[in-house]
Formats: structure tokens, sequence, C-alpha cells
């Protein structure tokens, strides 16, 4: 093992989390990809069985900051991705801009179709920050206000993706999943697999249906991976019929 990793996990966890980053960037200098696996539960490893490609386009809902917990940071920095990050919180979004410098960024929050206000209160809770009126009781919601305050931001109507086709779409939205999918044209973006952590289970099956998109695999208890069932069956090496 090398000598950085071992230095890092025999650290205290507020060491390594500062620390991991410029020893990432030491490794990435020579070309390494050794510490730029960035999702929780090896996401992005777990990812390549279906996306083991280069110069896909992404968009990553949820990007905090862009680096931490990205479920995209790895294909856009050694496969030559492109995309879109999403983040409402402005201090994270600003991080985006820092860690992400080649993604388009929207500051933003991404809402329903049916959802009419302009603006959207968010609860920040660092990486766990949520869309309120996506909490599930007045008891959750009494619980976020006692540790996290408030932000608005300005919803937009529509965002432009400047690409003829989305590899990957990563939904990580904490409980707001099937308000963000409902807001989406799938019939016009038909991104080839969308990532997302589930926690309304009823809401995103009804429009993944609708929108004759199948379940993959669950990457994790809460992790799921669905493709566009008009691409085809997987092929041998783990990708749609058709993927470069």
């Amino acid at each position: 093992m090398p000598v950085p990793k071992i230095i890092l996990q025999v650290l205290p966890r507020s060491v390594r989390w500062r620390l991991r980053q410029p020893i990432q960037r030491v490794f990435e200098a020579f070309g390494s990809d050794y510490l730029s696996y960035r999702s929780m539960e090896a996401l992005d490893r777990k990812l390549l069985r279906y996306l083991d490609y280069s110069n896909g386009y992404f968009i990553e809902a949820g990007a905090y900051d862009g680096m931490n917990l990205s479920n995209t940071y790895y294909f856009e920095r050694f496969r030559g991705w492109r995309g879109i990050l999403v983040e409402a919180i402005p201090e994270f979004a600003e991080q985006c801009r820092k860690n992400r410098p080649k993604a388009h960024l929207f500051e933003c929050a991404l809402v329903s179709e049916e959802f009419k206000q302009p603006t959207v209160s968010i609860l920040r809770g660092g990486a766990m920050s949520r869309v309120t009126s996506s909490l599930t009781s007045a008891e959750e919601d009494a619980t976020w206000r006692d540790q996290i305050r408030d932000f608005e931001k300005e919803v937009p109507t529509e965002i432009t993706v400047p690409a003829e086709r989305i590899d990957l779409f990563s939904l990580d939205v904490e409980g707001f999943e099937a308000e963000v999918l409902s807001g989406l044209d799938l019939t016009r973006y038909r991104p080839r697999y969308i990532l997302v952590e589930v926690r309304n289970w009823a809401g995103v099956e009804a429009i993944f249906a609708q929108a004759n998109y199948r379940e993959i695999e669950r990457l994790t208890e809460v992790d799921v991976l669905y493709a566009d069932a008009t691409l085809g069956e997987l092929s041998g090496n783990g990708h749609l019929s058709g993927a470069n």
C-alpha cells in the first residue's frame, strides 16, 4: 500500500479530510487515479461496470463541493468526460467552481413541473442538504430546523444541455428525487443511465415505469442505477448496445 494511503488511515478523521485532497493532487500530477475515486461506497468504481469508456457526458444534481462524495469526478478527471453540476447552496457552489472548473455549474434548485414559486427553501446540512418540503413529518422538520438554517435559491424554468447525448444523470437530493424527476422532460432528454439515491421508492418507480426506464442494479441499499430501456439489452461488456 502506498505510503500516503497508510498515513491517511492512521490520522484522525478530521485531519484525513483536510490532507486527502492535497495528497490526491500530488498523485494526479503523476497521472495516478489512486485517490481520485471520491464517491460514497465506491459508487464511481461500480459505475465503471457500465460506463467504462471515455468522452462521455454527465449531469450531477446535488453536487456538494464537486469533489467529496462526487459520483462524476473520476470520469471528468481521468476519462475525459464533460458535463453539468447542479448545486443550490452558495458556498458549496463556489467550491464546485474551484474544484471542477471544466464543468458547467448551475447554482439553483431543481423542482417539479408543477412547482410555480420563484424560490424554494432548502435546509443546509453539508452533503445532506435538502429541500424543506421533502421532510416527511413535523418532527423531522423540527429536528432539521434545530440544526441548520434555511436558504432560498432562484428556481430556473429550464436548463439547456449542451450535448447530443447524456451518458449519466446522477441525482442525490435527499428525498426530493421524485419531484426533480417529474420536472424532467424524458422525451426530449434521455440519459442512457440515471443513478438515483432513492428515498421515495413509489414515486421514483412510477416515473421510470412511465418513462420506459428499467432498474439495472442496486449499487447500495438506496442507490439504484436505471437505464433507458429503448436502447436495447446490455452487451457482454456491461454497456448498453450502441455505447462507445
